[in-house]
């Protein structure tokens, strides 16, 4: 079984890393060894959002061009999109899914991130648990 730790950003993943033992720093994450994981482990990070709301032409064809007399624009239901410039994440994220994996541990400093992992975890990839760094209290 695979620990994974999804940071918000790089930086916040080097402090992840710098307080553990042993890193090895590989192309968008880190594998790490020390005493505290017992299992595999790795940290990645993304840059914010991994999805987004879709456009309003997503929805309805007559929202594809902004007019005034269309707003506010509420659909039925809202989707996610994955946000063009984080692809490469995304699929650094879903190859660490195809892991056996044991949990994983979601960075949830800001309201934003935790809505759009939670969103892109449950949808997207096949997690036996998914569990917040909260529930384990400090790491370092």
């Amino acid at each position: 079984m695979s620990t994974v730790i999804l940071a918000e950003k790089p930086s916040q993943a080097l402090a992840y890393v710098s307080a553990l033992k042993q890193n090895t720093k590989k192309d968008g994450y880190f594998e790490i060894k020390d005493p505290l994981f017992t299992d595999e482990t790795f940290i990645t990070f993304s840059f914010g959002h991994l999805v987004e709301l879709a456009e309003p032409g997503h929805y309805d064809e007559k929202w594809q061009k902004w007019q005034l007399e269309s707003l506010p624009i509420f659909p039925d239901r809202y989707d996610f999109e994955v946000a063009t410039d984080k692809k490469n994440s995304l699929i650094l994220f879903q190859n660490f899914s195809k892991r056996p994996i044991q949990s994983l541990l979601q960075q949830i400093a800001t309201e934003k991130v935790k809505i759009s992992l939670g969103q892109l975890s449950i949808k997207q990839t096949p997690f036996l648990k998914i569990k917040h760094i909260k529930d384990y209290g400090s790491i370092a």
